[in-house]
């Protein structure tokens, strides 16, 4: 997942699913409105992503994110009370999935 550049009252969000061979099976792309900060974006782009690999009913998925703040967020290892309800809910979403990793992909 790779959060787009701001630009004036948007913010982008992306995402790519790739099966176990790296092969591009599905990508995402959307704006939404201007969200407050790199971190907003990367856990909205996370929230989005995780709501539609649960759409597709599977259980093993690695989430990949550039975002180390938002891996230590998600695993209590850091705190961001602004993403409190977003995390939550994503948090239940990776949960209801079943097997599933949210790993630190550096660029």
């Amino acid at each position: 997942m790779v959060p787009g550049q701001k630009n004036g009252n948007k913010s982008g969000l992306g995402w790519v699913f790739r099966n176990n061979g790296g092969d591009v099976v599905w990508i995402g792309a959307k704006a939404v409105p201007r969200l407050r900060s790199a971190i907003e974006t990367e856990a909205e782009a996370l929230r989005w992503a995780a709501s539609t690999m649960e759409a597709l009913n599977d259980e093993n998925f690695v989430f990949e994110t550039d975002s180390k703040e938002l891996v230590d967020a998600l695993s209590g290892k850091s705190s961001w009370p602004i993403l409190d309800a977003v995390l939550q809910d994503t948090q239940n979403m990776l949960h209801r999935i079943g097997n599933v990793e949210v790993k630190h992909y550096p660029r």
